[in-house]
Parts: C-alpha cells; sequence; structure tokens
C-alpha cells in the first residue's frame, strides 16, 4: 500500500470515528467531522455550481447562442434581496423559477404517482408463471382493498369492512416492510463503516480515537469541576 493510500485510509477511519462518537455524545470531536462534512459538501457545491455556469452559460453565449443571456439576468435580478430599497425585484425571478418548479413537479408527480403506479398494477392475472399470476392477483386485491379503505362515503361495514380490513392490513405489511428495509439499508452502512475500521491501517486510529475520546471526557469534567 503507497503512503498517499495509507494516508487517506488514516484520515477516513479518523473521521468515521468522530462520527461514531457520537453514540457516546456529542463531543468537539463530533462537531468537528460535522462542520468538516458541511465545509466539503458546500465547497463541491460551489465548484459544480460554479462548472456548470461556465460549461451551461459563458461557453454558448461566447459561442453566439444569445438566449442564455436570459437566464444570467433572472439569476442576477435573485441579488436584489440584498437591496433594502430593490428587494421586490427579486421577487420577479422568484416567481419565474417557482413557477416553473412546480410545473414540472407537478408533470412527474402526475406520471409518477398516477399513471406509472396504474400502469404497474394492470398486469394480467393469469400468466405463464403460477407465483407469477398469484403475485399479480395478491396486487390486485390489495389495490382495491387500500382503496376502499379511504373510502367514507359508507361505514365500513359488510363487504366494505372487510375490503377495508384487508387494505388496512396491506398498508401494516408495506409500512412494516418499508421500515425493515430502511433498517437494512443503515445497518449495511454501519457494518460497512466497521468492516473499514478493523481492515489494517485503519484500525490504528481506534487506540488513537479511544484515548483522545478518554482525555476529551476528563478535560469536561475537570471544567465542569471548576465552575
Amino acid at each position: 500500500m503507497d503512503p498517499v493510500t495509507i494516508v487517506l485510509t488514516l484520515i477516513g477511519a479518523s473521521f468515521t470515528l468522530m462520527v461514531l462518537s457520537l453514540m457516546y455524545r456529542e463531543s468537539i470531536l463530533y462537531r468537528f467531522a460535522e462542520h468538516t462534512a458541511i465545509g466539503f459538501i458546500l465547497g463541491i457545491t460551489l465548484y459544480v455550481g460554479c462548472e456548470t455556469l461556465r460549461t451551461k452559460g459563458v461557453a454558448p453565449i461566447v459561442a453566439g447562442d444569445y438566449i442564455y443571456i436570459f437566464p444570467f439576468i433572472i439569476g442576477f435580478l435573485l441579488f436584489a434581496r440584498l437591496s433594502k430599497k430593490y428587494y421586490w425585484v427579486a421577487r420577479w425571478p422568484t416567481a419565474i423559477i417557482a413557477g416553473i418548479g412546480s410545473g414540472l413537479a407537478l408533470r412527474g408527480a402526475v406520471f409518477a404517482m398516477f399513471i406509472d403506479q396504474i400502469v404497474a398494477t394492470a398486469k394480467p392475472l393469469v400468466a405463464a408463471d403460477p407465483l407469477t399470476s398469484l403475485n399479480n392477483i395478491v396486487l390486485l386485491i390489495a389495490l382495491l382493498g387500500t382503496l376502499s379503505y379511504f373510502f367514507f362515503t359508507f361505514k365500513h361495514t359488510g363487504p366494505l369492512g372487510i375490503s377495508a380490513k384487508i387494505g388496512r392490513y396491506a398498508m401494516m405489511i408495506f409500512f412494516g416492510a418499508s421500515l425493515g428495509a430502511a433498517v437494512l439499508s443503515n445497518t449495511t452502512f454501519v457494518i460497512g463503516a466497521i468492516d473499514f475500521l478493523v481492515s489494517a491501517p485503519a484500525w490504528y486510529m481506534i487506540p488513537v480515537a479511544l484515548v483522545v475520546l478518554v482525555a476529551s471526557e476528563l478535560r469536561e469534567k475537570s471544567r465542569a469541576r471548576k465552575k
């Protein structure tokens, strides 16, 4: 392993241990790692924004595509929020951005939450594979039961009550499966972090982190006694 890789591994292990120290309590080590991560994210975001502005805005204008001047003007008007006198000018670009964003979001929501869902559930009940047929039948029953659960025009009694109960069970199974998947995903991250820490040379930082954590705890207790 070359020296650069060793140094990067030790730095990664150090920050991983700083973040994991939150399981004990919030300390100066965790805050340092948190602020460093936020600083890196802001720096990368600023760099990506400037690079996008250069490649998607300045370059086309220099090439003669002057239609890109209008986004520059709209973006520049947003800085009017910094002026008390011309604050109202920033409402124009804000309204344009909000309108375009709402339109795109609404279009995406219609396709993702309605059309795509309808297409995904419109499956044949009889398929070549018996398990596929059973899965499609169960999906249809769960769909109709869930829809009937939110049908409040009549009381949930009789057939409607049975269907609503099936829908409630289907939703409980879905929520439980979603929670389990989220817990499993987070557990996978923790296992990956621990596997990284116990590998060489990252594990060298574990005793160092313990010493630093104990020293920090003793320092905090000493300051508390003096107060």
